[in-house]
């Protein structure tokens, strides 16, 4: 006899750790299948790599094959998650990843007395997004948050939401730029290039007049396509007179004019210590050292799988390192691996 009770130790059927033993694998295997799975966005390209030895070559197109062409895509930016492509004719504003899939649209409003809108060049400032409005002559900063995230395969799926609120337009207070032709931001400040001026305009961080810079250069600029800001200064495409210039953002004195000399370079970007130079006519890109000489060209004799009828907008990835090129002709985005010398 006992005391008390007996306590039975604690028991587990074999069934029961057969059970937990099952329910565990499938559990690990859905976390692997899942870290495994690659999450695309409609429209995504697979990109192909640089051969070994390469420094420049083809990744990819976007939109893919079988999906209609933008509507003559000019400007091109890069924010560090997004890439921003204006649909010129269509007066949107296209929202990527940085493997073309469709994340939403941003519909630029209509400015009063234009029939539509035509957004050219772009640029991004933290939350904002400032373009270049070549129909209503006016530079526009509006909210950088596409309209929406589709799900859908097709580009229509990001055109139909309604147009966000300007927030402000660049000098509506006082001084806008006449014929803005480019603009970029550096700090709290926009600038933008006044073909009407020969000059370019800066713009506090809430859109007004501060100064007018590099307006006495000599010779004077005539046709800015594209402006970009480095370690070096205001990094300045005077396209008709085929040359890069770089001028201190504060004064506008010039501090180096770039060896390269193009036929009709309408776009850069900062490589870091060089820059990458779209010229139109001569269908390439250029790739540029610190002190402006050619380092590399991509063209179709270079990369003749990338050749580009009409190239005119470039925005850079710096991680793994391609160069995004808008193609107006044929109304793509050409994908470049660069690897800079």
């Amino acid at each position: 006899m006992t005391d008390g009770p007996v306590a039975r130790g604690f028991e587990v059927r074999p069934r029961t750790i057969v059970i937990a033993m099952v329910a565990i694998a499938v559990v690990a295997a859905i976390v692997l299948a899942l870290s495994l799975m690659d999450f695309t966005r409609p429209g995504s390209i697979e990109f192909a790599e640089l051969a070994e030895g390469q420094t420049v070559g083809l990744a990819g197109v976007f939109p893919p094959e079988g999906e209609p062409p933008l509507a003559n895509p000019l400007g091109i930016v890069w924010d560090g998650e997004r890439l921003y492509v204006a649909e010129s004719d269509a007066g949107i504003v296209r929202v990527y990843d940085e493997r073309g899939g469709v994340i939403g649209a941003i519909t630029i409003p209509v400015a009063e007395g234009v029939p539509s809108a035509y957004p050219a060049v772009l640029a991004v400032a933290g939350d904002r997004l400032a373009v270049v409005d070549n129909a209503a002559m006016r530079v526009v900063v509006m909210s950088a948050d596409p309209a929406a995230e589709t799900d859908a395969g097709d580009l229509e799926a990001a055109s139909g939401a309604s147009a966000p609120a300007v927030l402000f337009a660049l000098g509506e207070e006082g001084d806008p730029p006449r014929q803005p032709t480019a603009v970029t931001v550096y700090g709290d400040e926009y600038f933008v290039a006044d073909a009407a001026d020969s000059d370019i305009k800066v713009y506090d961080a809430g859109g007004r007049f501060v100064r007018s810079i590099a307006g006495d250069l000599s010779p004077r600029l005539t046709y800015v396509g594209g402006m970009v800001v480095d370690d070096r200064g205001l990094c300045v495409v005077d396209s008709n007179a085929g040359r890069v210039l770089i001028v201190d953002p504060g004064t506008g004195e010039e501090v180096l004019e770039c060896e390269e000399r193009f036929t009709l370079p309408r776009a850069i970007v900062s490589l870091g210590e060089g820059a990458a130079v779209v010229d139109a006519f001569a269908r390439s890109v250029s790739i540029i050292d610190a002190h402006g000489a050619l380092a590399e060209s991509i063209d179709a004799g270079t990369v003749p799988e990338g050749s580009m009828a009409s190239p005119r907008g470039v925005a850079w990835v710096p991680d793994p390192g391609r160069l995004y090129v808008t193609d107006t002709a044929s109304g793509v985005v050409v994908v470049f691996n660069v690897q800079p010398r």
